[in-house]
């Protein structure tokens, strides 16, 4: 954050190449760095920490309200799905993270609505939903987050939740083909300014 800050502020520049790390360290490569995402913007408007603390406050307004949507679908009175979802915003898993300085996991906070797409994948909306909730992962460099989100994706049509099933999940992408592609190519369109970087780098690296 605070680098971003500074290459926004004084070199009038966007952060793409950080010269005080590892000896030069490309920017925009790093599944850490988080130059892509709109919570860059803290980052151009204040100082750390507090772009990260409003970045962090962002992420856990839209997270407390996916994880009381999934309650909601889920059965639960308003009053039952209000108090689990503040127990989950504040769980000790995020805080002491957060404590540690792991900004990064921020993404882990918007799980509820990758629970809550999966169930609801037939709904073109979601579907469109999940793709760029996956891509916003990948851009603010929740790598971790976006690795994770797809294991619990993965889990959830093998252990049948909620009806889940491989077969309901390949009828959902072939009944609304358009849907479906629309979908896939908003998330590769969204996830380039990060993947493309990435890969294309990758294989020149060299273990530190």
């Amino acid at each position: 954050s605070l680098f971003n800050h500074a290459c926004f502020t004084s070199y009038n520049t966007w952060p793409n190449h950080n010269p005080y790390v590892l000896g030069g360290m490309d920017v925009l490569a790093n599944p850490q760095a988080r130059a892509c995402s709109p919570m860059v913007l803290f980052d151009l408007f204040f100082h750390a920490p507090f772009a990260n603390l409003l970045a962090l406050f962002t992420l856990s307004c839209f997270g407390i309200l996916g994880f009381y949507k999934l309650l909601i679908h889920l059965g639960h009175s308003k009053k039952t799905a209000q108090l689990i979802a503040f127990i989950f915003i504040h769980a000790s898993w995020f805080h002491l993270h957060f404590a540690e300085g792991h900004i990064i996991f921020g993404s882990f906070i918007l799980i509820g609505w990758i629970v809550l797409c999966t169930i609801k994948f037939e709904d073109n909306r979601y579907k469109l939903l999940l793709a760029i909730i996956m891509a916003f992962m990948l851009l603010d460099g929740g790598m971790y987050a976006f690795i994770y989100s797809t294991l619990v994706i993965i889990l959830l049509h093998l252990c049948r939740f909620e009806g889940l099933s491989v077969k309901r999940l390949v009828r959902a992408i072939r009944t609304e083909l358009v849907a479906s592609g629309l979908a896939v190519v908003t998330f590769l369109g969204l996830a380039a300014f990060k993947l493309i970087p990435l890969l294309s780098l990758h294989a020149n690296r060299q273990p530190i």
